[in-house]
Formats: C-alpha cells, structure tokens, sequence
C-alpha cells in the first residue's frame, strides 16, 4: 500500500497553492532530524484534505507540535468549484471530522498547532474539545508596485532607509548558508541569548530552500564590509516571508535592519503577491512591524491534551 508520505509528496507537485510551510520539501527539512507524517482525507480515490505534522516521541508519550522555523501547518483543503457559502461549510465540518477522527486514533499525549491564516472555521475543533488562541502575523498584501509599498512605510521607516542608503550601506547575496547561521548565533549571543533552532534542522531548511530556488540570504554591510545586517527570506508562489532576521547590535543605529527589509521586498516582489512579517505577540515587534504598511492578520493556535500530566503542563 502506498504510504501517505509517498501520496502527499505527488499531490504537493500537482499544488504549488499549498502553503510553503506545508510543503513536502518543507516538510522533509524542518523535519530532517525527527519524523513526520501526514493525515490525508480522499474522496472517490481522489484528495480533499491534507494536514502534515511533526511527531514528537519523549518518555513514553507521542504528542504533536510545530516543527522548528515552520510558522503554520494546518488542514489544507480542496475545495469543489461553485459551493454555496453553506454547501462550504458542510464540507468544511466533514474534512475537519474525518482529520479529527484519524488524529484521535494515534494515540497521541497532545496536539498543538498553528493553522494557515486562510484557514478560518475551527468551529468543528471546538465541538471536539479542542481549544484555540488567536495569534497575528502581519502582512503585506500587495508587493507588485514598491513606489506604493515605500509609501506605505511610516515616515521614521523611510527615514532609516534613506539613512543607511546615503552611509552607502548595500545589500549582497554573497553570505554562505554556514556564514548565516554563525551570524544569527553571534548576535543572539550578543543579547545574551542562544540559538533556540537547532543547526541541523536551520541549516537542513536554508541549504534547501537555496537549492529549490524559494529562499536567499540577503546581507548589508557598509564600506569597510562590516555586516550589519542578514535576513534569509523564503517564498511561494503567494507570499514571502521574513523568516530569520539577524542584526549586529553594533550597527543597529545604521537603518540597515530596515533597509535590508526594503531591498528584500524589492527582490521578491515578482516572485510572489505579499510579504509576511512571520507574526508576533511582542508588543515591541509588532509596533515595528506595523511601520511598514502591514495589516494585521489573525491565524488560529489549536491544540487539545489527551493526557492529564499535559493538560496539567498546559496549565502554565
């Protein structure tokens, strides 16, 4: 019998609409060190549904969380053409119960995951005992025009681009996977933090992103080829997304950090129709964020525990 893994990663090939996150490829290098799957939902032979997830395997208990520098999961649906607003939400209510009911039969400890902003009716997780938190990533919807996207930035935006254009800081694309991630560890150490992904699984993710032609890494540095700045930056066919920024502390008067975010809407703004700020709860992050013309769009935490010692962690 063929493996759903095997079934998923043709189906992917046939939909470039899948969100990146939920992508085979994706999948298989955010996943490199650990094992993941996917629960599949058909219809005469043919597939509706989809919902890729990272297993997890501790002490005796199996549970479901979302793999490291991979923002949402979710059920992906194939929806017929011509529904009627309810003829969608009853197939909505029976992709989601038939997920639901091959979730349950795993035996899992505990399920957490983020779902795809287009993702918007968890109602049938909710009559299932699942819980949800909003969550909000900021977006900009439009790329194509970057006279109107620069516009759109807040004048102390503008400001700090003009800034570190006239210093005559630039952006290249010369900086190798390894240099990137030793970069984005130096200047997590320099606010006395660590690295939190694990190498493999960040460079497991660049190196293949590069290969696949959806990811570059981005760098500004001024002059005397100081580097003050890195983003590595993926996209779909819809959007980009701001995945891993990394600024030297150093430098973070230079405008470099917000011109690097200039010149990467600019490099992707034919490749794809937004750009995805990734999302945050940090109340200084978001008051960043929202300076560069974003709108705010929800997307849905779901998660449920099975187990009375995870409900009990859950509790704080």
């Amino acid at each position: 019998m063929e493996s759903n893994k095997n079934k998923y990663k043709f189906f992917c090939e046939s939909h470039p609409d899948i969100p990146l996150f939920s992508q085979y490829w994706w999948m298989e290098a955010a996943c490199v060190d650990k094992t993941w799957d996917v629960l599949i939902v058909e219809k005469s032979e043919e597939i509706i549904a989809t919902m890729p997830y990272l297993i997890n395997k501790k002490l005796g208990f199996k549970y479901i969380l979302q793999p490291q520098l991979t923002q949402t999961n979710g059920i992906y649906i194939c929806y017929p053409i011509e529904q009627s607003v309810d003829e969608r939400l009853s197939f909505e209510k029976m992709v989601c119960s038939e997920i639901i009911s091959q979730l349950e039969k795993m035996g899992i400890s505990f399920f957490l995951q983020n779902f795809h902003h287009t993702f918007t009716n968890w109602l049938p997780f909710f009559w299932k005992g699942f819980s949800q938190t909003t969550r909000y990533t900021y977006l900009i919807e439009n790329i194509k025009n970057i006279e109107e996207v620069f516009k759109n930035f807040s004048p102390a935006k503008q400001r700090q681009i003009r800034k570190a254009q006239k210093a005559g800081i630039t952006t290249d694309t010369h900086l190798s996977a390894e240099d990137f991630y030793e970069f984005h560890c130096s200047v997590l150490k320099q606010k006395g933090e660590d690295n939190l992904n694990s190498k493999v699984v960040e460079l497991s993710i660049i190196q293949n992103a590069l290969q696949k032609g959806n990811g570059v890494i981005l760098a500004t540095r001024d002059h005397a080829r100081n580097l003050h700045s890195a983003l590595f930056l993926v996209w779909d066919k819809n959007s980009a997304y701001y995945l891993i920024p990394a600024t030297d502390v150093r430098f973070r008067a230079s405008g470099a950090s917000t011109l690097i975010v200039y010149e990467a809407i600019k490099y992707v703004h034919e490749k794809c129709l937004s750009f995805d700020f990734e999302g945050s709860m940090s109340e200084n992050i978001e008051n960043s964020y929202k300076q560069f013309g974003t709108k705010q769009i929800p997307y849905h935490q779901i998660k449920k525990s099975y187990n009375l010692l995870f409900k009990l962690w859950d509790m704080f």
